[in-house]
C-alpha cells in the first residue's frame, strides 16, 4: 500500500511539472514594440497561432529585459498569409535603422534573427502589421489608441 502511495505521489509530481501550455514557447516571429519602459511583444507561429505579452522592461534603447509582464490567451490570426508575405522582404533584407528621439521602437525577429529595428513606424512596419492589427486582443494591442497603450 505504501509503495503504491509513493508511486502515486511520484506520478502526480511528474505530471504537475509538465508544461501547462508548451505552445506558448514555440513561435517563429516575435515583435517587440516599446516606448520608454513599456513593451508589447507579439509571438506568432507560421500557422497563425499567436499570443501577446505586455509589461514593463528595460528602457527601449537597451536590449529588452522583462521586469514584469502579463500574457494573453492564445489567439488565431486570420490574415497570417498576408503577414508572412509582407515579412518575406525583411527576411532577406533586414531593416535596421538608427535611433530617433521620442518615437516608439519596433523590432521584429524571424527565427530568432532580427529582421527589423526602427524608431519610426514606416511603410514597411505598417504594411507588415496592418493585416493583423485588429486581431490582437485589445488589452494586449499596442496599435489601439483608445486603450492608451504607452500612456
Amino acid at each position: 500500500m505504501i509503495k503504491q502511495l509513493y508511486t502515486l505521489i511520484i506520478l502526480i509530481s511528474i505530471l504537475s511539472c509538465k508544461e501547462k501550455n508548451p505552445y506558448k514557447k514555440s513561435y517563429d516571429i516575435r515583435s517587440d514594440i516599446r516606448f520608454g519602459k513599456k513593451f508589447f511583444s507579439i509571438c506568432i507561429s507560421e500557422d497563425g497561432t499567436a499570443y501577446a505579452i505586455k509589461g514593463v522592461g528595460s528602457h527601449y534603447l537597451e536590449p529588452l529585459k522583462v521586469e514584469s509582464s502579463d500574457t494573453s490567451k492564445i489567439f488565431k490570426l486570420d490574415s497570417i498569409e498576408v503577414f508572412l508575405k509582407n515579412l518575406d522582404h525583411m527576411k532577406d533584407n533586414p531593416i535596421i535603422k538608427p535611433f530617433r528621439l521620442d518615437s516608439p521602437r519596433g523590432e521584429v525577429y524571424y527565427k530568432q534573427k532580427k529582421v527589423y529595428d526602427d524608431y519610426k513606424w514606416d511603410d514597411f512596419f505598417w504594411n507588415l502589421f496592418n493585416p493583423i492589427m485588429r486581431q490582437i486582443p485589445a488589452e494586449f494591442n499596442p496599435f489601439r489608441g483608445d486603450t492608451h497603450p504607452f500612456g
